[in-house]
């Protein structure tokens, strides 16, 4: 188990490193004894300041341990992350469920479509849309070969519709950020009776407020009824290392928590806390702004930016999640936070145009 706070040498050696004081700061961790598995990666992490770490999608791009991978692990054995997403999935078979002819559907960081199969394969069931004319899948990632593991789980779940239907698939392999205006307005113009969005632990790898921007911007563009956002509730995009420690230390320490009440292998255990998310508190600890790629902010900080570029919140409120570790909060303006111990941990953010 953690410390219920941070330590306040880990803090104090945090501000000693990031006023360049190293001396001070490695003098300090050299005398902490780390009780539990964060405070013996946010140690290590602290020691090593400046070591270089890359945007982690990319530099973990290939091979078994590829963070695309580990998140798999993570989808489905982390609460925050399992609830999340099943909460949102709700929320867009329930909108997609409504009677229309046709309906597009974005996933901005797509993975490997395992998410649109299911919901292709529960929509195939409702008669309301059983017949449904056209369905449009565009799915953006920045992964070739997770692009093509999203066709093929598309092109499995389409077989369960009318032969009538036609599903389309647009894979995209591009930053979001770089894709131009005229692509989101060529999809406002497409005559589509439902159009929703989604974007899941993607948008907080942009390193620069600009870029969120641009894409929140573009997506606004495309008049979309429904835009689900899913994010962690956590401030690391502060470059005042010290309170980035502090939120590092609550998130991820929390989910350790849960993870150890979870009661894991071995096996997945390490891969949640040393790998998939000790390559995150490195990278959020690390003294570089420019090297910084996890920019974790608080469903606060989302909403006013969604607000800012057109968006208004949707009422939520009527949703649940099932998990008996986690309680909500947070439920109001289009926010639904999950918790553990009273510790916010991930956000599903629902909004319109």
């Amino acid at each position: 188990m953690k410390s219920k706070t941070c330590p306040a040498i880990l803090i104090q050696a945090a501000s000693y490193i990031y006023n360049n004081q190293f001396a001070k700061a490695f003098k300090l961790l050299d005398t902490f004894e780390p009780e539990s598995i964060i405070s013996e990666i946010c140690k290590r992490v602290l020691m090593h300041p400046n070591e270089h770490t890359d945007n982690l999608f990319i530099e973990h791009l290939f091979g078994p341990s590829k963070q695309i991978n580990l998140f798999d692990i993570v989808l489905r054995s982390v609460p925050c992350v399992t609830e999340t997403t099943n909460l949102t999935f709700k929320i867009l078979k329930d909108f997609y469920s409504q009677p229309c002819d046709s309906f597009t559907h974005i996933n901005i960081g797509i993975g490997k479509g395992y998410f649109e199969k299911q919901l292709l394969t529960d929509l195939s069931k409702d008669e309301n849309i059983k017949n449904i004319k056209k369905i449009k899948i565009i799915g953006l990632d920045i992964d070739n070969s997770s692009l093509r593991e999203s066709e093929q789980n598309i092109k499995e779940a389409s077989t369960l519709f009318s032969k009538n239907t036609i599903i389309e698939f647009l894979p995209i392999c591009q930053f979001a950020e770089t894709i131009p205006e005229s692509f989101w307005t060529k999809i406002a113009k497409e005559h589509v009776d439902l159009l929703g969005v989604n974007c899941a632990f993607t948008l907080h790898h942009l390193q620069k407020n600009a870029d969120r921007l641009t894409v929140l911007n573009n997506v606004a563009h495309c008049n979309p009824q429904l835009f689900t956002l899913i994010e962690p509730d956590s401030d690391h995009f502060t470059p005042y290392l010290p309170d980035r420690l502090v939120s590092c230390w609550n998130l991820f320490g929390t989910i350790f928590d849960m993870a150890d009440v979870m009661k894991l292998t071995k096996d997945e255990s390490d891969a949640i806390k040393y790998i998939f998310f000790g390559r995150e508190i490195e990278n959020i600890l690390i003294n570089g702004e420019w090297l910084r790629y996890e920019k974790h902010e608080t469903s606060r900080h989302w909403l006013t930016r969604l607000i800012e570029t057109g968006f208004k919140p949707l009422d939520i409120s009527n949703y649940q999640i099932n998990h008996p570790l986690l309680d909500l909060v947070n439920v109001n303006d289009g926010i639904l936070t999950t918790a553990y111990n009273q510790i916010p941990l991930v956000s599903v953010i629902a909004v319109t145009k």
